[in-house]
């Protein structure tokens, strides 16, 4: 299996066709985008609460859509973080050349206000601030962060409406999505495939889900036909030694 991936990596067949079905979820975020019922410079509120360990899907999830918003509004970013790590994982994703392209033009302006400690309560205080902001993008891995923040900052954004955009790992949207379907989230863009999608939406920019999916899907073809393929293996195993049990008696 890594000798697959990594040759699919390097030499990024083509044959393996990027995503077309677009989840309502996700096709939410794109209508978003596109009609973008927000000012010039606004001020959007991005919070990041994943682990380093997930920063490579997560980065591809949100770098195509961030890229977007960026190009049509210019917004005004405002980051926190809600663990220890988010803080640096903030920094981290907006050094990418992507953004770099933005700082040279003059595209946008961040300020990193750090770690909000206390769980649910510091997001609660916090959110007393929320109608300053056009719109809320939370980036995480955790869909009881994910929880935490929807539920936390309802009634302020009930009272004043404010879009409450979700980018999650693959893992975490299953358990994010009745939030969707309740009306609580605007969309979500769910780990690779969201980014491939937002990829093909924002003119191939920037290009890395593009590069994943060559590997990502016969990697995970390989993992269904081993898994298929022990399955069977066991299941010949079993029915020998049932023969071999009937006929020691």
């Amino acid at each position: 299996m890594t000798i697959a991936v990594f040759a699919a990596f390097l030499l990024q067949p083509q044959f393996f066709a990027a995503p077309r079905p677009v989840p309502n979820e996700v096709l939410s975020v794109q209508s978003w985008l596109a009609e973008l019922p927000i000012p010039q410079n606004a001020p959007v509120l991005v919070a990041f609460d994943y682990e380093p360990s997930r920063a490579a899907e997560i980065e591809t999830a949100a770098t195509p859509m961030l890229d977007m918003l960026i190009l049509f509004r210019h917004p005004a970013f405002t980051f926190v973080a809600t663990n220890e790590t988010g803080s640096m994982l903030a920094e981290r994703l907006i050094a990418q050349p992507t953004f770099a392209e933005h700082f040279k033009n003059g595209g946008f302006t961040y300020s990193n206000l750090g770690y909000l400690p206390g769980g649910q309560m510091g997001i609660r205080a916090f959110a007393r601030g929320l109608p300053g902001f056009a719109a809320i993008i939370l980036i995480t891995d955790d869909a009881e962060a994910a929880r935490a923040w929807i539920e936390q900052t309802q009634a302020i954004r009930s009272a004043v409406p404010v879009p409450f955009i979700v980018v999650s790992s693959a893992q975490s949207a299953p358990m994010i999505e009745p939030y969707y379907d309740s009306g609580q989230v605007t969309g979500i863009v769910p780990g690779l495939y969201g980014g491939a999608l937002f990829e093909q939406y924002n003119a191939g920019r920037p290009g890395t889900a593009r590069s994943y999916w060559p590997p990502f899907s016969p990697g995970m073809l390989l993992a269904a036909l081993l898994m298929l393929g022990g399955g069977l293996w066991n299941l010949a195993l079993g029915l020998r030694d049932r023969a071999a049990a009937k006929g020691g008696k």
